[in-house]
């Protein structure tokens, strides 16, 4: 490394130290809403850029009620990071970048899916990886979250549309790689629920033979087949 490189890169690691330690300082001094409000320049270093995310994440963690996170994450962190995680897109970098999947993570939780699914499938493209912490994939995680909030949705008698299908396409056509058998088993019951609901019985067959195969042992929904098959007129198909 030449000695033009080398003091960039000390002068770098000093200014990211620096950042470190007055985030620090400021959030023990004044509380969690020190570091969320602490926002690095545009063309900030990676590594500043991490710093601010990562005192941003021990303040997220320091709140124990789940709406309380939820609206700081909606009203602040969101808003925050938005802006850094569209510049990355509109520049055509291409590595790993933790802001990008925790943005697309708390979309889902602040429920604004449309922009949810929009990053995430910018990040599953590039194949970002999880945040330490997280035990299954992106597409796993993206597809059983959105799963959740449909069904939060179809129980309230709300509709989920088109955010649901999107996903469910994505997932049907493997752009989201997701294998794990309870996930697409979800999936694909919910989608067979909502076709019930919706009067087409034969849709809702399909599905639930899909939540059939993709997990023969543990799908539950042999009544719910059954019955839809009985309306149908078919005789039933003998599942566990």
């Amino acid at each position: 490394m030449s000695l033009a490189k080398k003091h960039k890169a000390e002068c770098k690691a000093k200014f990211a130290a620096q950042v470190i330690e007055q985030e620090a300082t400021a959030r023990n001094e004044a509380g969690s809403a020190a570091a969320i409000n602490f926002i690095p320049e545009h063309n900030a270093p990676l590594d500043v850029l991490f710093a601010a995310l990562q005192n941003d994440l021990a303040a997220l963690h320091d709140i124990t009620d789940v709406q309380k996170k939820i609206a700081l994450k909606k009203e602040h962190l969101i808003p925050k990071w938005l802006p850094f995680v569209e510049q990355y897109i509109q520049s055509g970098a291409h590595h790993p970048f933790e802001p990008l999947v925790r943005l697309a993570i708390w979309l889902i939780d602040a429920e604004e899916i449309d922009k949810a699914i929009e990053l995430t499938d910018y990040a599953i493209k590039q194949l970002q990886k999880m945040p330490d912490g997280f035990k299954s994939d992106l597409d796993s995680f993206a597809a059983e979250s959105i799963h959740d909030w449909a069904l939060k949705q179809f129980k309230a008698g709300h509709s989920a549309e088109p955010f649901f299908s999107q996903v469910v396409e994505r997932v049907e056509n493997k752009q989201w790689l997701v294998t794990q058998p309870i996930v697409l088993n979800k999936l694909f019951k919910l989608v067979a629920l909502v076709a019930e609901k919706d009067n087409q019985p034969e849709k809702a067959e399909v599905y639930f033979l899909k939540c059939v195969e993709v997990n023969p042992k543990g799908h539950g929904v042999k009544g719910a087949l059954h019955a839809v098959q009985k309306k149908l007129g078919k005789e039933p198909t003998p599942v566990y």
